[in-house]
């Protein structure tokens, strides 16, 4: 039985580095990784129940209840836009929590993200939109095979920009944890 845990877990191991390299190597041909950030022009269309969002929005993706990896990110980007509205007047930023976790309202996703800042917002995507989506991101998840309740899943960090024809383009991935708080900050400020 041993035996038996210690392959599923080399497995889990072993697909989640082998989606992460699928992801690097689409993008390398014609994108730039640098100091842990992915520099993409991408368009990317939100479904539509997604909350209104302002023109420059930090992407994540996690679930309600995530423990591990969820609530330090989240707190890591409570920090981030404190450090923005503290570096700049403008009201252009919004933090968007995408819930994987199909059994939980988009009511539940926006109150989670509103318990680490009351201007952040939620929302769950049925099943469909949620996997065009994470596709239009290059990100994944997978229910674990160890916690009947845990689902694992990319933690980076999307900014995505919209333009003056309301198109959103995806522009960074921060994949470095925990997050470069400056550097994700002066991205931001940089691209106003």
């Amino acid at each position: 039985m041993e035996f038996i845990n210690r392959w599923k877990n080399s497995f889990i191991v072993t697909l989640i580095i082998m989606l992460l390299l699928l992801g690097f190597i689409a993008f390398k041909n014609e994108n730039t990784i640098t100091k842990g950030t992915i520099h993409v022009q991408k368009p990317v269309v939100f479904p539509h129940n997604t909350p209104k969002i302002n023109e420059h929005t930090l992407v994540f993706f996690g679930y309600v209840g995530c423990p591990s990896i969820c609530t330090p990110r989240m707190q890591e980007i409570s920090e981030i836009y404190n450090n923005f509205k503290s570096k700049s007047s403008s009201k252009n930023l919004s933090v968007l929590f995408i819930n994987l976790d199909e059994s939980r309202s988009s009511e539940e996703a926006d109150l989670y993200a509103k318990s680490f800042h009351p201007e952040f917002l939620g929302v769950s995507y049925k099943k469909r939109e949620l996997l065009s989506t994470l596709r239009m991101f290059n990100a994944y998840y997978s229910h674990s095979m160890k916690e009947s309740e845990d689902i694992e899943h990319t933690q980076f960090l999307y900014l995505v920009d919209k333009d003056t024809q309301d198109n959103f383009y995806l522009l960074y991935i921060y994949i470095n944890v925990p997050f470069d708080k400056e550097l994700i900050t002066n991205d931001i400020i940089k691209d106003l």
